[in-house]
Order: structure tokens, then sequence, then C-alpha cells
């Protein structure tokens, strides 16, 4: 076999926050950050391997992860045998300059990739449903999948989660440029999951209200097919509005800095075409979504300095998931 090439996007969730994490419960997420790259060739014996920036091969780096791969495969097939290649999965463009992990869900392409390898005959949907099983037994168990069935598919998609999670493909307009934002502080997601738990338990008619009011705005977005982007960007602002009244309920700040100098008028949801959204649990990123030619001269300044900063970067979607790429 000469030497072969395969890649899969990273990962964002824009929308359903902690509902994902739910049986039947819906979100919004995109293929974004790069892709992760993977190639394999004929070896005596198998060997996989993965790699990132400052890992060091005394790490044996995503050794693990592989060995969770290989294991639910071979649990889910019983004439399973590990193909003798030798792999290495490179995740390097979900890392910042500085060797951070930028948050598009580097382990979860990794799994999918690895999964690719181990079992190039298995059709798409049981080859990416095998992988966001390891991903999860990977986590201890936690992972709703939409990292792993995103990177799989590309582009943007209306995700439901559960034990075998969906994906419907949705419109991503293009007259609109888009923007990624770091707030000050990370936020630890297993503490808001749980704060998310318990207001679940101790308020259910105040859950029940909150969260059909966000599947109902999520599930209108497949109404949308090209035209004009306000619309599709209002009900957006709809999802930001009630993402800072969960946050407001759970007792996790979901409500957007001003990144030094971000209009008012930009924060507080009133500037037409455009929306600023908290994304995942808390504050720690914010989506910035305008259509072309929104921002004042000030503002694309404060952008260009973000980014300079590694604290803002463009948001380019990537419409492929996983793929062949020939060498």
């Amino acid at each position: 076999m000469s030497m072969l090439r395969w890649s899969a996007p990273g990962s964002a969730l824009l929308a359903g926050e902690y509902r994902v994490t739910e049986e039947g419960g819906i979100g919004v997420a995109v293929a974004c950050g790069g892709r992760a790259t993977m190639s394999f060739e004929d070896s005596d014996k198998p060997d996989f391997r993965g790699t990132w920036p400052g890992a060091h091969e005394s790490d044996i780096p995503d050794r693990r992860l592989a060995k969770t791969v290989l294991e639910t495969l071979s649990e889910k097939y019983e004439t399973y045998s590990i193909p003798s290649v030798s792999v290495l999965v490179d995740t390097g463009s979900f890392f910042d300059k500085l060797g951070r992990k930028r948050g598009f869900g580097s382990s979860a392409a990794a799994a999918l990739l690895f999964a690719k390898a181990m079992a190039p005959d298995v059709d798409s949907d049981s080859l990416t449903q095998s992988a966001i099983e390891a991903h999860r037994e990977f986590q201890g168990g936690r992972g709703s999948g939409y990292d792993v069935l995103t990177s799989a598919r590309g582009g943007a998609g209306l995700f439901t989660g559960g034990r075998f999670p969906i994906w419907e493909s949705l419109f991503w307009p293009e007259d609109i440029e888009s923007w990624l934002l770091k707030g000050p502080l990370p936020v630890r997601t297993p503490e808001a999951v749980v704060k998310y738990q318990q207001w679940k338990r101790d308020h259910t008619h105040q859950y029940n209200i909150l969260m059909d009011e966000m599947d109902s705005v999520i599930r209108e977005l497949r109404s949308f097919e090209g035209g004009d982007c306000v619309p599709w960007i209002e009900h957006l602002k709809k999802l930001a509005d009630i993402g800072i009244t969960l946050g407001d309920q759970i007792g996790v700040q979901a409500r957007p800095h001003d990144f030094g100098g971000l209009g008012k008028d930009l924060l507080s949801g009133r500037r037409d075409g455009a929306v600023l959204k908290c994304l995942g649990a808390g504050d720690e990123l914010a989506l910035l979504i305008t259509e072309k030619n929104n921002l004042g001269d000030s503002e694309k300044q404060l952008l260009v300095g973000l980014e300079q900063a590694g604290k803002a970067e463009r948001l380019v979607i990537e419409h492929d998931g996983l793929r062949n790429d020939l060498v």
C-alpha cells in the first residue's frame, strides 16, 4: 500500500450549550479550526501514534486514545482484526503558537481518524458511531458526541444528542464575517454542568420553558436556505439571549465581555445584522457574527489587535468532513 492521507476538521458548538448532553437535546455545531491529518502505510506490525506541538516521543502521545478506539472496534465487530499499518495522526492545527489547545475538539477529530485507519472498510455511519463511543469512553463515559459527528460531516449542522446522535446539515450564509473571541478566564465546564443539572432538578418548570424556547429557535434555523443573512442572524440573537438567561439561572456568567471596546449596541444585541454570543459553558469563548461591512473602523482595528494578541481569530467553516486527501 502506498502512503495514504486522510483529514478531518475541528468543531465548535454554537448553540445548545448543556442541552446537547441530554437524550434528544439539540444544538448547532460547525466544522472549523483547520484540519487534523492522518497518514498511514503498510508496516510489519500495527503502530498507531498521534502528535501535536510540544509532544515528545517519550510521551507516547495519543497512544491511550488509539488503544480505546481499537478496543471499541474489537468489541463491535467479532471478526475484527488489527491492520498491520503504521499510522500517524497530527492535530497540530488545533493548537496555537504557544502549544495551547484552541478548543476545536482535537481528540474528537483524532478519534475519528484513528477509527478510519483501523477500520477503513467500515461504512461511514458505523465508523462515526464507533468513534463517538470510543471518544466517550476516552473521556470517562461523558460527551455528547457533537464534536466527532461534526468532524465527520463538515459544514454547519443541527445536532441531536443521545446514545446515537443525529446530524442534519444547516445553511451557513456566505455574506457574513465571523470571529471567535477569547474571554479573560477559562471556565470549569464540569462544575458548570453540575450547576445546570442541579437547576434542572430544582426548577423543572423553568427548565422546560427555557429549553422548549431554545429548541424551537434552533429548529427554525432549518427554514433558511439562502437570501438575506439578517433574519438568520436575528435567530442567533434569540439564542444568545436564551444563553444569557440560562447562565443567570444556573449562576454561570454567560454575558459577553466588551473585549476592550466593542460597541455598546453590539454588546446589548441592538446592532442590526450582528450578534455576539457566548459559546459553551460560560463566557470563556464568544462568537461574533456580522453581515459584511457592518463594523466601524475602531471595531475593525480592535479585532486586528485581538488577533495579533492571540485573543481572537476568524471563524472559517470547513465544508468537508472526513475526506481522503490523496498524496
